[in-house]
């Protein structure tokens, strides 16, 4: 673990299994001299059987939890889980988290929903999405559909990977023996861009880090297919096209995210601000 010395006054976020282990983190990340963009708690837990009572309120924390577990289970840990800095993500496989993302937003709390790799069930995707930005009450913002209502723009691309901090023009993914991947994908199959943590400033020059970020490119040597989806400027190619061909919900949903991200911006620029005495 001496290795990490290398990261010293950088920020990182780092990747723990349980909420039990944030204190020794934390004093592991002092002593290394890191700054904490936050911890992502990787549970195999529901939201509801998670233990908060210890987890500080000044620690930005991301919970990747399978479900939001039973609402009842919940209740007894609300007080707790809404004092903290937390956005909880979880994944859109089951009739239960689309429902558990509504739930926590319209508890005031931040979430996250996790997009499939096949087979997303759209027009819920869709619900939700609507739900989200344009819905009359109150809730918490629930990413990626937030994040990019928030930071669209028509004149760029526009990459929602980084709410899952996934970004590789942003972040990079170190393994515990110090390799350096550009995604977590990446760093699940091993596929490294650099096999030293002491290459974590230097790797960004090579060729092969300047062609990943540029990847998205090769779309555009096809005459057909993702490229040329109206969604694409916020998708960006997320999805496989043999994916689209099979299932093409995908573009119906990305075309109506954006006219839906058009209305939220209008609706944004329309709103006045009253004086102040």
């Amino acid at each position: 673990m001496k290795r990490f010395d290398y990261l010293k006054g950088r920020e990182v976020a780092i990747r723990i299994e349980s909420t039990e282990l944030i204190d020794e983190m934390i004093t592991l990340a002092r002593q290394w001299g890191l700054h904490i963009h936050c911890l992502l708690v990787h549970s195999s837990v529901p939201v509801a059987h998670t233990d908060f009572r210890k987890v500080s309120p000044d620690i930005p924390l991301g919970l990747f939890a399978p479900t939001l577990g039973r609402f009842r289970d919940l209740v007894p840990r609300l007080q707790d889980l809404r004092k903290l800095n937390i956005r909880v993500y979880l994944p859109l496989d089951s009739e239960e988290n689309f429902a558990g993302l509504r739930i926590l937003s319209s508890l005031g709390i931040a979430s996250a929903a996790i997009f499939q790799e096949v087979n997303n069930q759209w027009e819920k995707v869709s619900d939700l999405m609507t739900y989200a930005l344009l819905g009359r009450v109150v809730h918490a913002q629930m990413d990626p559909f937030h994040y990019m209502a928030e930071n669209y723009s028509a004149d760029q691309r526009n990459d929602f990977s980084v709410v899952y901090l996934n970004d590789p023009a942003r972040f990079v993914h170190v393994d515990d023996v110090g390799r350096i991947a550009l995604s977590v994908e990446d760093l699940y199959n091993q596929e490294f861009v650099a096999k030293e943590i002491e290459d974590l400033d230097s790797f960004t020059a090579s060729d092969e880090y300047q062609n990943r970020l540029e990847k998205w490119r090769r779309f555009f040597l096809r005459t057909d297919g993702c490229a040329y989806c109206e969604g694409w400027r916020i998708c960006l190619g997320k999805f496989s096209e043999d994916h689209c061909k099979n299932n093409n919900g995908c573009v119906g949903f990305f075309k109506e995210f954006l006219e839906v991200i058009e209305q939220y911006q209008s609706l944004k620029m329309q709103k006045k601000q009253l004086w102040q005495p």
